[in-house]
């Protein structure tokens, strides 16, 4: 007779289980196969699943937290399944080395509580600031439940090598909220991701869409991010560039789509090398981009290019940039005037390629009293004006009110050029002694209509001077 002892000893149960003494009944376990595997390993490689640290009888219907048993599964698993269904939860911790996968956006669902004073995902290491790397969130919906209170979505901090993708969020109404928030990022993408803060009946909500920046030590670090194809709606900012303490820069938006906001794009203080393409941005009612800073010149080397710009207010607005890059912009809408293509003061090597005015919304292109970045003029009577405001190649209009001799220009860069138009009969180049060489060394009084164009090589201007008077 077989001893049934050894036939139903704890060696079925299957590794990883703690002893116990009632083996048959554990077999019995719907929890369990009858190998003592879990149930729930769907995809064929070690990946834990929510559900096993859920309570029997458990609900996918978002009316009881599991911020416990969510955590406790996020904290003891590196590869993490959430099934479909609705979970309500707040303020998990997801720290490095982390892949969290739901059922796809719609199917799984975490919500938060309308009380919530949290984001929904909190990833902090806390006062240590250690970095958190090599995890993704993905394919899963972020659920605001309309909350006033709750701060947002996800917040991550002092991360690096980070994924997110196939994310959708939406209604967080509170209006310091923010859907994505990377405070201390380094080689991160957020690839398909669609954020919705509020809606068309609930209006723009919460401070941004996407927000980057860092806010305590070390900021140098927060560089390197891609946004991919995603999608931004109904909040104060689409993509928000928030100011730092230090240098930041390479950051990326493409084929990305920005609308109903105040700000499509905002770029803040100390960003470096941030490129924008191949996006729309569209009914903004203050900028669709905006590039300022508080101090002078500490943005750098902003490009647009290939940009769909309907019916912003402004649509792009630069102040104290240096470096600003724009190619293949069209601007368009249905509305009847009242829109503004530039906004351009203190902007240093603007250069603007090719644009296109598709439409009658946009019945300005540049703002009163700002820098056209098509011709832009000298400083008024200004015998050594700088053409710090342009380009590779720039085009400038004299603006002298009385007898003004031009003796130098300043601020340009070897390799420069430049063309000069006479708007009026006032201004007198000296070719004479100066750095500025052409004319035969003779000098020119211009007449309006008289066109010059030169090439700085470092050290003087070479120009070559059209008399164009009749």
């Amino acid at each position: 007779m077989t001893d049934l002892r050894i036939q139903f000893s704890e060696e079925m149960v299957g590794a990883g289980h703690p002893v116990k003494a009632d083996t048959l009944n554990r077999l019995a376990l719907a929890e369990h196969n009858s190998d003592g595997t879990h149930p729930y390993n769907l995809t064929g490689y070690k990946e834990l699943d929510l559900r096993e640290f859920l309570p029997v009888g458990f609900v996918t219907d978002g009316s009881d937290d599991y911020s416990v048993e969510l955590q406790e599964c996020i904290t003891n698993g590196k590869r993490i399944y959430l099934p479909a269904g609705t979970w309500l939860c707040e303020n998990l911790n997801v720290r490095g080395y982390r892949n969290i996968r739901g059922a796809g956006r719609g199917n799984t669902v975490l919500r938060i509580p309308a009380a919530s004073t949290n984001f929904l995902i909190n990833s902090s290491d806390g006062a240590t600031g250690d970095w958190l790397p090599y995890s993704s969130i993905t394919d899963l919906s972020i659920d605001g439940n309309s909350s006033t209170s709750a701060l947002g979505g996800i917040y991550a901090e002092f991360v690096t090598q980070w994924l997110f993708e196939r994310i959708s969020m939406y209604g967080f109404y509170n209006p310091a909220a923010v859907g994505l928030w990377l405070n201390h990022a380094y080689q991160t993408a957020i690839r398909d991701c669609y954020v919705r803060m509020g809606s068309t009946g609930a209006g723009k909500k919460g401070e941004a869409c996407f927000k980057v920046g860092a806010t305590t030590a070390d900021p140098v670090h927060t560089t390197h991010l891609t946004f991919d194809n995603c999608l931004a709606q109904y909040s104060g900012t689409g993509f928000l560039f928030a100011a730092m303490g230090n240098r930041g820069g390479n950051m990326t938006v493409r084929e990305c789509a920005a609308g109903n906001h105040d700000y499509g794009v905002r770029i803040q203080d100390f960003y470096r090398e941030v490129l924008i393409e191949n996006s729309l941005i569209e009914n903004t009612s203050v900028n669709g981009v905006r590039a300022t800073t508080a101090t002078a010149y500490n943005i750098h080397n902003v490009k647009l290019e290939e940009l769909t710009m309907y019916e912003n207010t402004i649509a792009v607005y630069a102040d104290n940039v240096d470096g600003l890059g724009m190619d293949k912009l069209r601007f368009v809408g249905d509305d009847a005037g009242g829109h503004t293509a530039f906004s351009l003061s203190n902007v240093k090597r603007v250069d603007l390629g090719t644009y296109n005015v598709e439409a009658t919304a946009y019945d300005a292109i540049a703002a009163s009293g700002t820098v056209d970045p098509r011709v832009s003029m000298l400083v008024l009577n200004d015998t050594t004006p700088t053409v710090s405001v342009g380009g590779r190649r720039h085009v400038f209009k004299t603006q002298s009110t009385f007898a003004t001799t031009i003796t130098a220009f300043d601020d340009g860069v070897a390799g420069q050029e430049i063309t000069v138009i006479f708007n009026d009969a006032n201004t007198t180049i000296d070719f004479t002694g100066t750095n500025l060489k052409g004319n035969g060394g003779v000098d020119f009084a211009g007449a309006p209509g008289d066109v010059m164009t030169g090439v700085f090589d470092g050290i003087d201007w070479h120009f070559q001077v059209h008399d164009n008077t009749p």
